[in-house]
This record gives structure tokens, C-alpha cells and sequence, in this order.
């Protein structure tokens, strides 16, 4: 119960996200007043591009054929995964709106492709989903992942995503840069060094775990997840 209950977290923060963009609030400001209430506590307040990996999927899905089978509809659940599936449609929007170019033409370079951080699990990640996506409408993805030397590039290849093991030649001519994994090594990032060779690059944060100002002063467009002029 404790993971279906994370999914329904995750998914509420996603949401609430969401409005946070359209209304010029700061997700961060929302969930740390939520997580400050004990009964609700901070853990999987963060916004992302969706859940995934061997659990999450596994277990919510598990759970609604059980309800189904004994007829109860298990709504929140049910709502909780619709607004997962929603996330891929969020982040190709907010691409599609802010890339000086058609996404059929489009050079995107997708920072994390693990379904999270301190791990080399592309299970049912939404990092692959959503490039998967991209590809489909034409997108070139370039991605690079700390833990790329450990993982399946046949797996990578069917999502589109062509490997590439230096996060400097990954971003190099790109149109737009999609951070999907919180890995701590992308905040060392030199954003001045990435602007040299991709000038125009929007950088879309989809975990927000890089700071803005850092971005901006190096000449590029950011866009936080939740976050005032994001998405």
C-alpha cells in the first residue's frame, strides 16, 4: 500500500504543478507548506515526468484489477494513473511551444534515463517513454545518463535515443535540453560550457533540480517543472 500511496503523491504533485505554471506560483513553495504537516510529510512531493520503474506500474495496475475483479472502481488510483500518462503530453507540449525549430527537426538531448537516480533501471522509465514520443514526431534524441555504460543501448535505441557517454558532446548543437533524472552530477553541469556549443538550447527541468539563475546567466532559456514562466 505504502508504493500505490507514493504513486498517488507523485501524481498530485505532477497536478498541482501544473496549476502552479499557469498561475505563476512555485511548486517548491506549495509542497514544502503540504510536507510540513506531519500527516502528509515531504517524501514524493517532487514533481517529475511521471513514475516508473518495476513497482509503481506494477503495483497500481495490480491493485485496480483486484478492485475491478471484486467491482470497486478504486478512483483515486484510477486518477492517479491517468495523470502519469498525462506527463510525456506536458513536457512535448511545453517543447513544442519554446524550440526555435519544428520538433520534426528539432535536436533534443535528454539528460537521465534511468526511472530514477542511483540506478542503472530503464524499467518502465519515463525518460524512454517520453523520448520514445519525441522520436515518433521526428525529434533526433541524443542522451546521456551517468550509468550509460550499464544499461541495454538496444533498449535505448527502440526509444529512439542515440548513447552518447559525455554530457557536453550529448548537448552539443541541441535545440532544447530535457533533465528527466535527478542525478546530483547534473548540477555540476557548466552551463556556460553547454551554451558555447548550443547557444539556442531551451532547458527544460523536469525534476527542477538545477538552479535557474545558474541557466539563465548563461545565455539559455530555462523552464522549471511547476515553476513560474515553466511548464
Amino acid at each position: 500500500m505504502r508504493r500505490r500511496r507514493c504513486a498517488r503523491k507523485i501524481s498530485y504533485a505532477n497536478s498541482l504543478a501544473q496549476l502552479c505554471a499557469r498561475v505563476g506560483a512555485d511548486i517548491g513553495d506549495v509542497t514544502r507548506c503540504m510536507g510540513a504537516d506531519i500527516r502528509i510529510g515531504p517524501h514524493f512531493l517532487q514533481p517529475g515526468p511521471g513514475w516508473g520503474g518495476s513497482c509503481l506500474p506494477k503495483d497500481t495496475a495490480e491493485l485496480l484489477h483486484t478492485g475491478h475483479s471484486h467491482g470497486v472502481e478504486l478512483a483515486e488510483v484510477s486518477s492517479a494513473c491517468r495523470t502519469n500518462g498525462t506527463q510525456s503530453g506536458r513536457i512535448v507540449d511545453a517543447l513544442c511551444r519554446t524550440v526555435p525549430v519544428p520538433l520534426a527537426e528539432a535536436r533534443i538531448t535528454a539528460l537521465g534515463l534511468t526511472f530514477k537516480a542511483g540506478t542503472c533501471d530503464v524499467r518502465d522509465s519515463p525518460a524512454l517513454a517520453i523520448c520514445g514520443d519525441l522520436s515518433g514526431a521526428g525529434a533526433q534524441i541524443a542522451g546521456y545518463d551517468p550509468r550509460l555504460d550499464m544499461m541495454d543501448h538496444g533498449v535505448l535505441r527502440r526509444s529512439g535515443v542515440a548513447a552518447v557517454d559525455d554530457p557536453y558532446r550529448a548537448t552539443k548543437d541541441a535545440d532544447a535540453i530535457v533533465v528527466f533524472t535527478e542525478w546530483p552530477e547534473f548540477r555540476e553541469v557548466s552551463w556556460v560550457r553547454v551554451a558555447e556549443r548550443a547557444p539556442s538550447a531551451v532547458v527544460v527541468d523536469t525534476r527542477n533540480i538545477l538552479d535557474p539563475d545558474t541557466v539563465t546567466a548563461a545565455g539559455l532559456r530555462y523552464l522549471g517543472n511547476g515553476r513560474p514562466g515553466g511548464f
